[in-house]
């Protein structure tokens, strides 16, 4: 559920009367997390009486829903009023239609990037709204970290849903799809990267007339953008460049693509023609490349780092499978000490429970083996870390050890990128009880198999 939704949500329960402005007003900045003292600076009004606003707006939703409302849990409550209002309508449609879908064959199967039209998207609030805000502005920046299946996908893709409501361009470029050779040199990447986008935009690349070898790959990359793809399009174009911590592999591409970003960023403050353009950049670690303070891209914009869902945003998901029985949420709250607030890992879990076709005890033991419901993702884990024997031996000293470790930077970033493991300031631990049991038996077993092949 987004602003737009709660507000007409909010609508519909105090028909026939409405919002006031400052109520909406209100309603908006306590949406985004704002105090009311915040929201009285940024409007001009008394802290008081915008409290009172807010008082009397919470009193007239909770009068109405016939439950206590309040600054803190008025989200929680819209969105069970929509999934009830949801469930009325399905158990109506149910009575009439003997074909209609019973509820657990409507749950979604948790795959990808959560789609725009599903119930399943629990926003993490203010971040949705700050991006949907941040991307009007000219020239801006915004940049998603967070490691994987923690949905960086899912708020891209309705940031980009946002931009197009308002006729902007887009062009969304996924590194990859790059061939390998593309990665050779910078001129290949920096080529690919122009004809990539003018084929997204359909229209004719014509690099050569733009790119000249005596001024270089970055200057003519600059200059195509300039003077050939930015004054063909009237609206403003929205770039999201999606898993770019690729690039950190080759440091030949990355220290001079991301300098490229960062000046593209700060000519948008003066120069009017590349305040047209705005950057979406997503990625799943730290940059691990050496860059100049002033010419990285990754230190200016609006940061955003998606969290793990907290405790309301587990709720609130349950509620959307319907686990709301004593013994549901019993097992909600087993299945959370496990995976811990993962959104993928949560929400797989919680469909495999609603479906009932496995039975909870065999779900919640046999997640960190391979006969369980996570299986795939960790035999890609698996195979990841096989590839890599660094990697797989640092995984291994973490999770042997009862206390944090410390890692080289690199091996701790790309394990973090993974999903397998957090930073706590200089020092690392598994993500979530899943992984340390999965791998710490999957390392043992490695191990045992390594010194019975030298007899």
């Amino acid at each position: 559920m987004n602003l737009e939704e709660a507000l007409n949500i909010v609508d519909q329960i105090i028909k026939p009367n409405q919002l006031t402005d400052t109520q909406e007003l209100v309603f908006r900045g306590c949406w985004s997390s704002k105090t009311y003292q915040k929201i009285a600076a940024e409007a001009g009004y008394d802290h008081d009486y915008i409290r009172g606003v807010g008082s009397q707006l919470w009193h007239d939703l909770g009068a109405a829903l016939q439950t206590k409302v309040g600054k803190n849990n008025f989200r929680s409550i819209l969105r069970q009023y929509q999934q009830e209002t949801t469930t009325t309508v399905i158990n109506d449609k149910q009575e009439n239609d003997i074909n209609y879908p019973r509820p657990s064959e409507i749950l979604e199967i948790p795959e990808g990037a959560v789609s725009l039209d599903s119930p399943f998207y629990i926003e993490r609030p203010p971040i949705e709204e700050q991006c949907y805000s941040e991307i009007l502005k000219p020239g801006a920046l915004i940049l998603l970290k967070g490691s994987s299946k923690l949905g960086k996908s899912s708020l891209k893709n309705r940031i980009i849903a946002k931009c197009k409501k308002h006729n902007y361009q887009t062009v969304q470029l996924n590194f990859e799809q790059a061939d390998k050779s593309v990665f050779e040199d910078v001129q290949s990447f920096l080529r690919w990267f122009c004809a990539s986008i003018a084929l997204k935009l359909k229209i004719k690349s014509n690099l050569d007339e733009y790119w000249d070898e005596d001024f270089g790959s970055k200057i003519s990359c600059s200059l195509y953008f300039e003077s050939y793809i930015l004054p063909q399009i009237k609206s403003p174009l929205v770039l999201a460049l999606d898993r770019v911590n690729i690039l950190f592999e080759y440091p030949q591409i990355s220290q001079n693509f991301f300098p490229l970003l960062r000046s593209w960023y700060e000519e948008a403050k003066d120069v009017d023609i590349w305040q047209k353009l705005r950057m979406i950049v997503v990625y799943s670690t730290e940059m691990y490349v050496p860059l100049n303070i002033n010419q990285s891209p990754f230190n200016v914009g609006l940061a955003i780092r998606l969290p793990e869902f907290n405790q309301g945003q587990i709720e609130d998901l349950a509620k959307l499978h319907r686990l709301q029985s004593r013994e549901e949420l019993k097992l909600v709250g087993q299945l959370q000490k496990l995976v811990g607030g993962n959104p993928y890992l949560i929400r797989l879990g919680m469909y495999h429970l609603k479906m009932g076709k496995i039975n909870p005890k065999q779900i919640l033991d046999e997640a960190p083996t391979m006969s369980g419901i996570y299986r795939h993702l960790l035999h890609s884990h698996w195979t990841n870390l096989q590839k890599y024997p660094e990697l797989m031996n640092s995984m291994k000293e973490v999770v042997n050890n009862s206390e944090n470790v410390q890692l080289g930077p690199i091996v701790a970033y790309k394990l973090e990128s993974m999903g397998i493991v957090k930073l706590e300031g200089n020092f690392v631990k598994p993500s979530c009880e899943l992984y340390r049991t999965y791998f710490h038996n999957q390392l043992k077993d490695n191990t045992n198999n390594d010194h019975e092949s030298k007899f």
